[in-house]
């Protein structure tokens, strides 16, 4: 009969020497592209693209909690331990699935603030706390390694405004000159307080 512990520890090593050559693979230092980014209503399709890539590296383990952390030490005696190298490379693995998972969540990030930039409209807001609602959402999105021109911000800007402004709209987009983000604030807070007037 085999020793279920020798057949636990050549399993063990064969999964170190799989994670082992997975991580230092000159081809591994990433996965395979995922060609779509994770929303609100594309978790299947999103998941039917990232398990495969998973597998095919042997991690899905580790994402599902099938593979749990080992032990950091063996305790050889009373007075001595051993590092355990399995806990060493889950480690490791971990970690890497941990940098893939934020480069993942930066992105949905970067997806649902350029989402609130399309969608957030000035309602019963100031013109002032729109705008700076508005500088707050694509200074979130520069942060994220998205750029946002003043150009663009100001068309998602006035794409917010109510039907009142449709005449301080028309008059900024037909201008042949550039239009300053500043400027534009002036003029709308100008009008805004000839509307309450």
């Amino acid at each position: 009969m085999a020793d279920p512990k020798a057949s636990s520890s050549s399993a063990s090593v064969v999964d170190e020497m799989t994670t082992t050559s997975m991580l230092t693979s000159p081809l591994s230092n990433t996965l395979p592209t995922v060609s779509v980014k994770l929303g609100e209503r594309n978790y299947a399709y999103w998941k039917s693209q990232v398990l495969p890539a998973l597998k095919a590296y042997d991690l899905e383990g580790f994402v599902t909690s099938e593979k749990s952390c080992p032990l950091s030490f063996f305790l050889i005696d009373e007075s001595k331990r051993e590092v355990n190298s399995e806990h060493i490379m889950w480690k490791k693995v971990d970690q890497f699935l941990f940098e893939m998972h934020f480069l993942t969540d930066s992105k949905a990030r970067v997806l649902h603030l350029r989402n609130q930039l399309q969608t957030t409209r000035k309602d019963n807001s100031s013109i002032n706390d729109y705008m700076l609602k508005m500088k707050e959402i694509a200074g979130f999105l520069t942060t994220s390694g998205v750029t946002v021109s003043d150009e663009e911000l100001l068309l998602y800007i006035l794409d917010g405004l109510g039907s009142e402004y449709d005449a301080m709209v028309a008059t900024l987009t037909s201008r042949s000159s550039k239009v300053f983000l500043q400027e534009a604030q002036f003029l709308l807070h100008k009008h805004e307080m000839r509307l309450e007037k």
